[in-house]
């Protein structure tokens, strides 16, 4: 992978962690916005993947095509 990917993904997971440790909590949506760029969306859910990996954060979507909550594994 490229160094400007990794770095993208870095600061996306950082991100992600700023916010969890703030809010405890979130919903995707509540990270994208109409403005977001296409780059920055696939970042964020390549960080979540990541993530997800890691066993740092979990995630639960109810219905298909519903709002996808994220919360931090607590260890």
């Amino acid at each position: 992978a490229s160094d400007v990917y990794k770095r993208q993904v870095k600061d996306q997971i950082v991100y992600i962690n700023q916010v969890l440790e703030e809010k405890g909590e979130l919903m995707l949506t509540s990270l994208i916005t109409k403005e977001s760029s296409r780059i920055f969306v696939v970042g964020l859910f390549l960080a979540i993947l990541e993530m997800i990996r890691d066993n740092n954060i979990m995630f639960e979507q109810t219905k298909t095509f519903s709002d996808i909550h994220i919360s931090k594994v607590t260890k």
